[in-house]
């Protein structure tokens, strides 16, 4: 092979490894309920899949996991962002394709500063 050839293709090779975006050998965690998919994404890196279906916020939303909402607040901002749904981990990718989460619009006084 003439040597500029060479040299072409190992640049071509080396900006390849580079730029293509590494391919995840994670399995795909499914959960049904958003309880579990908290639960399963409070850790990091990870592929997870929401089953198809309908979710109810109210049924996640325990006096537990309300607590956790109040206790995790930045009470240094004035108006802090209050998070409905905690998902505590990193870099996780969520599929929640044919999945509906229904939120009753009595919820949001349950909610600090609601």
């Amino acid at each position: 092979m003439h040597p500029i050839l060479n040299k072409l293709l190992l640049t071509l090779a080396c900006l390849a490894c580079v730029t293509l975006p590494a391919v995840s050998l994670a399995t795909e965690i499914e959960v049904s309920s958003l309880a579990d998919l908290a639960r399963v994404a409070s850790e990091s890196d990870q592929q997870i899949r929401l089953k198809p279906g309908v979710y109810q916020m109210a049924d996640y939303l325990t006096a537990p996991v309300l607590a956790d909402i109040r206790a995790g607040l930045d009470r240094t901002q004035k108006r802090p962002p209050v998070p409905m749904l905690l998902l505590k981990g990193d870099r996780n990718r969520i599929d929640a394709r044919d999945a509906v989460i229904e939120i009753e619009t009595s919820l949001y006084k349950k909610l600090p500063g609601g």
